[in-house]
């Protein structure tokens, strides 16, 4: 069986909503699945990213993209086995990109004072590389484009996701390049109080949350620096002009892992999207069908694979 070690970060960093497993080194083979590394140059900086794909077409048309974006201080490949992003792949068809963060961390919000109680501006790496420079929006775009278009891929069809850190910068690319992606997840995340002014999308983006009600790094009611997970909903009900009032539901209890989950689902929305949201009752900051995370991170409930259900709901849509 893999084993993996997850860490959580010191207290101040911890009201971020951020954490990350500790290091691996490659990605577990799965049958079928091909791995290798492209290179993306922006920024006069030539950055790595991680490529799965089929080993066989599923069809004639182009496959459709998940771009994954990792946690704090984290790789392209652990996150790729921590949630075993291989399967879909395999299962699904899809083209899984996993873009490499400089120095582990994301550019995910617009605002250089973004700041923590009496601390001031926080920037993890700033004295390190002059991070608030760090264009990772730009980059972003650049990498869909460029590798759309070298291997033939959908470009129509590209999704973007991540957990903790790739989250928050999953938000930060759906306010400022909607035009490049047809759907948004976002996980053990909500939204940067000062992203919200700031985000005016040009074109509605699905969006789907999935959030533990449990969860310390990235609180559901929310901290000084993030909005709850609540109004991080409600700013892209409205964003997306959807009908306010949700569909809703109880997902099946089918795993004795302390945790039921509640679903919100909002449609009638401009341009035909949708917004969903999945509450994990006693949730931890965990992503949902994996077994990978300390007890410090709190439960990862069994009842239902995030990535399928991410998926699931990222192929209603495309742009």
């Amino acid at each position: 069986m893999r084993t993996r070690m997850l860490r959580l970060l010191a207290p101040a960093i911890l009201c971020l909503g951020l954490s990350a497993p500790a290091a691996a080194t490659s990605v577990v083979a799965v049958e079928n699945v091909r791995a290798f590394q492209e290179t993306v140059s922006h920024q006069n900086s030539t950055r790595t990213v991680l490529v799965l794909r089929p080993e066989v077409a599923t069809g004639s048309a182009p496959p459709p993209v998940f771009v994954l974006l990792h946690f704090l201080d984290g790789s392209s490949s652990e996150m790729a086995n921590l949630i075993e992003i291989s399967k879909l792949v395999r299962d699904r068809g899809a083209w899984v990109l996993l873009p490499q963060a400089i120095e582990g961390n994301w550019n995910h919000t617009p605002n250089l004072a973004d700041s923590l109680g009496g601390l001031g501006a926080i920037d993890l790496h700033a004295g390190l590389i002059g991070f608030s420079a760090v264009d990772d929006v730009g980059f972003l775009a650049k990498m869909i484009d460029t590798l759309t278009a070298r291997h033939g891929l959908d470009a129509h069809r590209v999704y973007m996701g991540g957990y903790s850190n790739g989250a928050l910068m999953t938000v930060r690319f759906a306010c400022e390049r909607p035009e490049k992606i047809a759907g948004g997840a976002v996980v053990g995340a909500t939204m940067r109080n000062t992203q919200a002014p700031k985000c005016t999308p040009s074109r509605a983006v699905p969006m789907l949350y999935i959030n533990g009600s449990a969860d310390q790094v990235a609180p559901y009611a929310g901290g000084p620096t993030s909005l709850s997970a609540d109004a991080a909903l409600a700013f892209w009900v409205q964003a997306n002009g959807c009908n306010p009032t949700p569909q809703t539901s109880t997902l099946p209890d089918t795993a004795p892992d302390g945790t039921t989950t509640q679903r919100r689902a909002w449609r009638d929305c401009a341009e035909g999207v949708g917004v969903d949201h999945y509450t994990v009752q006693n949730g931890g900051h965990t992503w949902p069908g994996t077994i990978d995370f300390t007890p410090s991170l709190g439960k990862a409930s069994q009842d239902f694979q995030a990535t399928d259900v991410i998926w699931d709901f990222f192929m209603q849509y495309s742009r």
